[in-house]
Parts: C-alpha cells; sequence; structure tokens
C-alpha cells in the first residue's frame, strides 16, 4: 500500500512537472512569436530636420534606422503635445477620449496581451501612466523639463511610478537618463521571457534648448548662411529623396519671420547659435537612440522588433527675450536657450507654420518604421499614403 501511495506521488510529481513544462514553453513560443514594440516619440522635432528627411543635423542612427525600415512622407499628428499623445495612447481624438473616460489605452490592451509595459519620459496625459496599463514609469507627468536638472517651474519633476519627484543626479541629463532606463525595462522584459511594449517618450528637443557642449559647438557655422537659405536647401534635399515632388511648393515665410539679410551681422552671428544649441540637442537624441538600437542587437531582439519613431507635432520656436539671448548657454542648467520663429520655418520645411497650428507646418512629422520580421523586403523604402496617429492603435 505504501509502494502505491510513493508511486502515486511519483507519478503525480511527474505530471505536475510536465504540465509547468508545458505552461513555460508555451508561453516562451508566444513572446517568440509575438513582435516587440518600441515607441520612440520626439518633441518638437520638425518634419525636415533628420538627415533622412532633408536636414543637416547630424543623425546617423535615425538615417540608419529609416534605410533598414520606411519613411512616411505623409504622417500627421495634432498640433500640440498633448493632443497627439492622447491620440497616441487611445486612437481617439482628445475630445473623443475625454479625458480617457472613453478610451481603452492601448497600454492596458498590450499588457492584457502578455506584454510587459514601460514608459520612460514625458506622460503629459491624465493621471499616472500606471493607471492606463502600465507596468512601470519613470519621467514627469507635465510637458516638460530642464533637462539638466530634471525639473519643471524650479521644482522636481522626475519620479518612478507613483513615488514623490526627487532631485536628479549632478551628471543626470535628459535624454541619456531616459535612455539608461529604456534599456533596463527591455532587459527586465527578456528576464521574464515576455515581449515588451516600450513608449520612450523623449523631453528632446522640446525647450528649452539644453545639450552637452561638444553636441552643441560642431554646428556654429553650420547655420550662418540664415533660414532663408537653408530652406531652400532643404527643399531641394526632400525632392531628392524622394519625399515630396513637384506638388509641393516652397511657402513663403509670414510676417513675424524677418528676413536674414535684414539682420545685423552680430545678430546673424547669434541666432545661428541659438539653432546649433537645437541641432545639438537633436544630435544627441539621435545618440541616444543608436544605443537603444544597438542594445536591441546586442541581445538578439532587433528581427523580431517593431520599431517606430515620429514627433508629437511641427517645429516649435520659443523666441525667448531678446535682452538676454547671447547670455544663454545650453550646456548650464537652469537656462533657457529658444530659438527664433525664422528656425521654426526652417525646421518645418516645405510647409507654412509650425507647432499649435493645424497649417501642414504643425502636423506634418517623420515617421519611421522597421521591423525586419515582418517588414522584411521594404528597407529604404517610402510610403507615400497619408496617415494620422490615431491609425497606429488599430
Amino acid at each position: 500500500g505504501q509502494k502505491m501511495i510513493r508511486l502515486g506521488i511519483v507519478v503525480a510529481f511527474i505530471g505536475l512537472a510536465v504540465v509547468w513544462l508545458l505552461v513555460v514553453t508555451t508561453a516562451a513560443l508566444a513572446a517568440d512569436l509575438k513582435p516587440n514594440i518600441l515607441l520612440i516619440v520626439a518633441d518638437d522635432l520638425g518634419y525636415s530636420d533628420l538627415g533622412c528627411y532633408g536636414g543637416e543635423i547630424d543623425t546617423p542612427n535615425l538615417d540608419r534606422l529609416a534605410a533598414e525600415g520606411i519613411r512616411c512622407a505623409q504622417f500627421h499628428v495634432n498640433p500640440m503635445c498633448v493632443v497627439t499623445r492622447t491620440s497616441l495612447m487611445t486612437g481617439h481624438t482628445h475630445c473623443q477620449s475625454d479625458q480617457y473616460r472613453r478610451s481603452l489605452p492601448v497600454a492596458r490592451l498590450m499588457r492584457e496581451a502578455g506584454y510587459t509595459t514601460s514608459i520612460t519620459g514625458k506622460w503629459h496625459q491624465p493621471g499616472n501612466p500606471l493607471d492606463a496599463g502600465f507596468d512601470s514609469f519613470y519621467g514627469f507627468l507635465g510637458g516638460q523639463i530642464d533637462s539638466w536638472t530634471g525639473k519643471t517651474a524650479s521644482k522636481p519633476a522626475i519620479q518612478h511610478d507613483r513615488q514623490r519627484p526627487q532631485p536628479v543626479a549632478a551628471d543626470w541629463y535628459g535624454s541619456d537618463a531616459f535612455t539608461d532606463h529604456a534599456i533596463r525595462q527591455i532587459d527586465a522584459a527578456c528576464d521574464q521571457a515576455k515581449p515588451f511594449f516600450n513608449y520612450v517618450a523623449y523631453n528632446a528637443p522640446h525647450s528649452p534648448l539644453h545639450a552637452p557642449r561638444r553636441n552643441v559647438e560642431k554646428y556654429y557655422r553650420r547655420y550662418r548662411a540664415g533660414w532663408d537659405v537653408m530652406r531652400q536647401r532643404r527643399y531641394d534635399r526632400l525632392k531628392e529623396l524622394g519625399l515630396i515632388d513637384e506638388r509641393f511648393l516652397m511657402t513663403e515665410a509670414e510676417a513675424e519671420v524677418p528676413r536674414w539679410s535684414e539682420l545685423s551681422a552680430e545678430m546673424q552671428r547669434i541666432e545661428s547659435r541659438r539653432m546649433a544649441a537645437y541641432a545639438g540637442m537633436v544630435n544627441r537624441l539621435d545618440e541616444n537612440i543608436g544605443r537603444l538600437l544597438d542594445h536591441l542587437h546586442k541581445r538578439g531582439l532587433e528581427e523580431n522588433t517593431l520599431v517606430l519613431f515620429f514627433s508629437d507635432n511641427g517645429g516649435d520656436y520659443g523666441n525667448g527675450d531678446i535682452r538676454t539671448y547671447h547670455r544663454e548657454v545650453p550646456w548650464q542648467p537652469g537656462g533657457h536657450p529658444y530659438a527664433a520663429t525664422g528656425w521654426a520655418y526652417l525646421k518645418c520645411t516645405p510647409f507654412r507654420w509650425y507647432k499649435s497650428c493645424a497649417f501642414e507646418g504643425g502636423v506634418s512629422v517623420p515617421l519611421i518604421l522597421r521591423w525586419p520580421k515582418g517588414l522584411g523586403g521594404q528597407s529604404g523604402s517610402v510610403l507615400s499614403q497619408r496617415l494620422h496617429v490615431t491609425d497606429l492603435y488599430p
């Protein structure tokens, strides 16, 4: 009788072990079949700022992503940060969603589908990201921060999950820190043998225009030709790249954009350095995106990871105080470097106007997609169909 009992226990144990192995194997197979999703959103980046969209800023990593993936020529968002992010998270317009009361956030859907869900960077939506289905959050709830201090209105803004915002380290820099955290979240998903939905919402290149010195000074002379000449150069490159054709006309600047030739030599020097701060911020953003892409490669994840990159609205301007233009230093915490309307006019080439406006300049942005396993054979192609940010949810 005791032998039969012992045999029964052994059989039961073996049965449980087999069931456990089946569950683990099934979960691993499901994770292998489902693509990882790395969603990267820049803040206030213009349509033509990237090298692969005709710009003169050094963006080798995003250019590589475009060469290995697909660029969308007519991707549209909403004119402001917050309303675009609502459409991204819900598939609805901001008014339809009604503060998420009428929406099912995409992160909740992804979590129910077996994904780990994380957000790094800017939220700028109702409540806390954990309310919307994200497992983890590192970043800030509002619309912008000082990229050196992590502060908003002189108060700490960077937080983990639901914890109170805390001061950041002395050597902290927004784009670098958000990339570090996003990499850790990718590794955490791998440790759980789950596919991941990682939303990396950079503050860059939102004003104030903060960037390390080495990223800024290299651009000091690059913008001396001025926004009029450089806009024409971007327009020509956009046509060469096949992103626009003869139907796209070079629009004239509105009255608030002065002619470059009418500025004094000293003001031209100051203005070119203001745009250098913006270019340096974009350059540093690209370096960090390169770190993310390299990490996917190192972990053997790039084949089955859908990477999406876009901007939340068209290029922005801040103007600032003309009395302090010359004193702003992009690599010093606490400053407020901005770019003028003329540079916003350049960022949104060839369109009219810029952020906050429903003209094309405010709502036309770059979109790059790469997914070797699912979109193979389309490397370097340009998608000409009109798309909107609400199309990403379905």
